[in-house]
């Protein structure tokens, strides 16, 4: 089986027509019918059937145009990545931030370290909810992500980065907003604006949860949001209050005061790097190497602003 057959079967399999299938492949129409029929030889069964007055895939032709099109595509990604090393080239990785993530000054830093040390690689970066980079781990969209821990990675490894603090984002006008600090036990009855981060384990909401219920009380969720920058808006109009991370405090500061909480039961969020679990290459696990190197050395990200 040669791949010239499969080029010209798939090309004959698009176009439904034999001749301009030819004329495509620039070749003449007797040429590609033997091409089709050593194909078929090789293969030991038909790919081909007459249909009226033109030609049809048989039952197993469909199945076997689909697998031919994957090893063609293959073939193609293969040579392009050769390619690229060929001429020296390190190549791309595709990179899943949350929104969270996205804002920390150590992440910045982390990134700055790897083009430093691989200045042909190419970071390409997404950024989306914990649920979704998930999927796109395991799919194969992404190759590596900083995200919220999840409570059933399925086939995914974390390693936790760090955990921080939380401060609260309250409209300036709000009484609260003259307090130095603010104890959990303040919030009852607030009108509270939170990010929603899916199924996640340690999320805002857990953490959140479990302070006020130390304190004897449910807190006043008023809605849930999907990202930091809408709910910090709210709070700019008004609306309520929310937690942020401490290096997001410098947003809306004319119109929102931020406020460490002062109290045992931190509101806390976790971070961590996330890649598939049979995961080889060098590029993931030289990314996961520098993140875990940068964050331990720096192991308290609000320290600095």
């Amino acid at each position: 089986m040669e791949i010239k057959h499969l080029r010209a079967f798939c090309v004959v399999a698009q176009e439904m027509h034999v001749t301009r299938a030819a004329k495509r492949l620039r070749v003449a129409q007797p040429a590609l019918t033997q091409q089709l029929r050593a194909l078929e030889k090789s293969c030991g069964f038909p790919l081909l059937k007459a249909d009226g007055r033109g030609i049809a895939l048989t039952e197993a032709g469909a199945f076997f145009h689909e697998e031919a099109e994957a090893i063609l595509k293959q073939l193609h990604d293969a040579q392009l990545k050769g390619k690229e090393l060929s001429l020296g080239s390190a190549g791309h990785i595709n990179i899943g931030v949350t929104e969270g993530a996205s804002f920390n000054p150590v992440l910045a830093a982390m990134f700055s370290s790897i083009r430093e040390t691989s200045p042909s690689l190419n970071l390409i970066f997404t950024q989306r909810q914990t649920p979704d980079l998930a999927n796109d781990l395991r799919t194969g969209k992404i190759e590596v992500a900083f995200m919220c821990p999840l409570p059933n990675p399925h086939g995914l490894t974390l390693e936790r980065l760090y955990a921080e603090d939380m401060v609260l984002a309250i409209p300036m006008d709000h009484h609260l907003a003259k307090h130095e600090r603010v104890a959990v036990r303040d919030l009852k009855g607030e009108a509270l604006l939170l990010i929603s981060h899916g199924n996640t384990e340690h999320s805002l909401e857990s953490s959140l949860r479990s302070a006020c219920s130390k304190c004897g009380f449910s807190p006043r969720i008023l809605q849930t949001v999907p990202e930091f920058m809408l709910a910090l808006n709210l709070v700019a109009a008004g609306i309520g209050m929310t937690f942020v991370p401490p290096y997001m405090r410098r947003i809306h500061s004319e119109r929102i005061s931020y406020k460490p909480i002062s109290s045992n039961a931190k509101i806390t969020m976790e971070t961590v790097v996330a890649h598939r679990s049979d995961s080889v290459s060098p590029h993931v696990l030289d990314t996961v190497r520098v993140a875990r190197e940068t964050f331990k050395s720096n192991r308290a990200p609000s320290a600095l602003l």
